[in-house]
């Protein structure tokens, strides 16, 4: 997959301005993620339930506004019915601010889960015609949808017979994907489907922990496993007795014993890997060895009913076994 990174979206030269129909629109919760970097967005969960959902968000308001200006939106869990709280700011090094502060974890005699708000703004564009999408077709569905951060071409394989190409792009706000992908949900040329990714995934991060400060660490293995596995080769399974040589001797001692002779260093790894495909190769033919003696010892007259009609095709070429040639006139001069 070939990705492009983009600094503003195609008609456009700043990264971080929003889409020109909101630039008129005034600030609110409803818009907010429209209008700010979705890095600037941070979770609130474990939130009370005995709260008016107004009463939490003026409360978080209050308690989350003293690092800078935000924009709180509280959605409620479908299943169980849980709120949490989703808190906007306008500038990045607020919620950078937020995620570091321990103090404001607790309310309504809660702890408070604050952690870097979910920002699925990645969208798989195809042609429900199944045809490959193309630079001019990305470009008009992308015409005035807002800026991009990055795009690229991929293969979709459909089935085992047909595959096509297909455009993934990541938007540089949350609300401009979210947008995209209703505005084309019953079109009848496009197709857009959000995907469950977290972000930009097809931008490297610079810096995982820049603006989380529960970023999950990563888990490093002991110092000694790590020897361990460095200085030990591949563990390898051998092939089943069943498959091995009748001689007695196993692949990987016939193997062995032809690199010995040979007196020629090689590479253990370049040896396990000769091993490896010939025991495959081996245990192939020895498959195909049995599928060969099964099929000479099938009689094809059991499976041939007495009873069974023969279908026969007649064919009509309008000439008659009974009557006699036809004998060619002759012409007399006279």
């Amino acid at each position: 997959m070939t990705i492009q990174y983009v600094i503003g979206d195609m008609y456009s030269n700043n990264r971080r301005s929003p889409r020109e129909d909101r630039l008129y629109e005034r600030p609110s919760a409803k818009n907010a993620q429209g209008l700010f970097p979705p890095d600037a967005c941070v979770f609130v969960g474990n939130l009370s339930i005995k709260v008016s959902l107004d009463t939490l968000t003026e409360d978080l308001g209050d308690k989350f506004s003293c690092f800078g200006r935000c924009h709180v939106k509280i959605k409620q869990d479908k299943k169980k019915g849980l709120p949490g709280a989703f808190v906007q700011f306008e500038e990045v090094d607020a919620a950078s601010a937020a995620l570091a502060w321990n103090e404001c974890t607790v309310m309504h005699d809660r702890w408070l889960r604050v952690e870097r708000a979910r920002g699925r703004r990645t969208a798989v564009i195809g042609l429900r015609c199944m045809t490959p999408m193309s630079h001019e077709d990305l470009a008009f569905v992308l015409n005035g949808r807002g800026p991009v951060e990055a795009y690229g071409f991929e293969p979709h394989v459909i089935n085992e017979w047909f595959w096509t190409f297909i455009a993934k792009v990541t938007f540089a706000y949350v609300d401009d994907c979210k947008d995209m992908v209703k505005r084309f949900l019953w079109d009848e040329r496009y197709y857009v489907v959000l995907l469950d990714d977290d972000g930009s995934p097809m931008v490297p991060p610079t810096n995982p922990n820049q603006y989380d400060n529960n970023f999950a660490l990563t888990r490093y293995r002991q110092k000694a496993v790590q020897e361990a596995m460095r200085d030990n080769p591949p563990v390898r399974k051998p092939l089943d007795s069943q498959y091995q040589p009748i001689t007695g001797r196993t692949i990987e001692e016939y193997v062995q014993a032809h690199v010995k002779e040979s007196q020629t260093y090689m590479n253990p790894v370049a040896v396990n890997e000769v091993i490896r495909d010939l025991e495959i190769t081996w245990k192939a033919k020895h498959d195909m060895a049995e599928w060969f003696e099964l099929a000479a010892t099938i009689d094809d007259s059991e499976y041939e009913s007495e009873s069974e009609p023969v279908l026969v095709w007649e064919f009509d070429s309008g000439y008659d076994e009974n009557e006699s040639e036809i004998e060619p006139t002759s012409y007399d001069d006279n």
